[in-house]
């Protein structure tokens, strides 16, 4: 059974107030990267970027990493952007639900590299079930659900709706 847990409605005001975070966290950045996880974690990413664009004038660079979410591997992921931080840039990975820990963990992993002081993580949903030890800076709900239930954040036309199935 599919229950609608966040509407579209209640999505917008959590995103824009995970964007302030971001900013505030971010305050003496003069560059912020938003890389997202390919999937839905592009649609919350573009929509953090609109709001950060409209709260703040540090110049916001955008990137996407491809990972199996079945079988997430630092050696299969790939990087889609171009990187050239300094020491006043700060990473954002984005993704819409932080679930065992395991995407995230290849996620950090692949960016690791690339010579940030510091990466942080936004998440739309946070659940409790971690296996790897990550945490999320930046969460706009934290979910205790069984270990049967799915999370699934759909975007259609730029609506993004959560629900537990």
């Amino acid at each position: 059974m599919k229950v609608q847990i966040l509407t579209h409605q209640q999505v917008a005001p959590i995103l824009k107030r995970i964007a302030y975070q971001i900013v505030e966290s971010n305050s003496k950045a003069k560059e912020i990267y938003l890389v997202h996880i390919e999937g839905q974690g592009k649609s919350l990413a573009d929509i953090l970027e609109n709001e950060l664009h409209s709260i703040t004038s540090q110049r916001i660079v955008r990137a996407g990493i491809q990972i199996d979410k079945k079988s997430p591997q630092i050696s299969s992921s790939v990087l889609n952007g171009t990187f050239k931080p300094n020491a006043s840039s700060a990473l954002v990975i984005v993704d819409d639900v932080l679930n065992s820990g395991k995407t995230m963990m290849c996620a950090l992993s692949v960016c690791f590299n690339q010579g940030f002081n510091q990466l942080q993580v936004a998440v739309l949903v946070d659940r409790s079930y971690k296996h790897f030890p990550i945490r999320a800076d930046f969460i706009g709900t934290s979910l205790s659900t069984t270990l049967q239930e799915h999370i699934n954040v759909q975007c259609r036309a730029g609506k993004i709706s959560v629900y537990v199935e």
